[in-house]
C-alpha cells in the first residue's frame, strides 16, 4: 500500500507518507501504523529499492514500478477494487 501510496504522490515527504493513509489503511491492522513503524517499513522498501528518497521526498524507483505491475496483474478485479487501486 505504500508503494502504491508513493505511486499516486510522487515527491511526498518521508513525514506526510503516513497522512496519506485512511484511517481504516492506518488502524484495522495489527500493529496499527504510527510513524515510527511507517519509517522502518519505508526503510525497508528503500533498502529493497521499490522507493527512494530525495531530498527527504519520496519516489517509486523503476524496480518498484515493475514489482508493482508484476503484483497488480496477478490481483482479481475485486482484490484491486479492495485495493483502491
Amino acid at each position: 500500500m505504500i508503494v502504491i501510496k508513493v505511486r499516486k504522490n510522487p515527491g511526498v515527504a518521508r513525514d506526510q507518507v503516513l497522512s496519506l493513509l485512511d484511517d481504516d489503511e492506518r488502524d484495522n491492522i495489527y500493529p496499527s501504523l504510527g510513524q515510527n513503524i511507517l519509517w522502518s517499513l519505508t526503510g525497508e522498501l528503500e533498502v529493497l529499492d521499490y522507493i527512494e528518497f530525495k531530498d527527504d521526498r519520496a519516489y517509486i524507483t523503476d524496480k518498484g514500478k515493475k514489482r508493482l505491475e508484476d503484483y497488480e496483474a496477478g490481483l482479481t478485479a475485486e482484490e484491486i477494487r479492495a485495493l483502491k487501486s
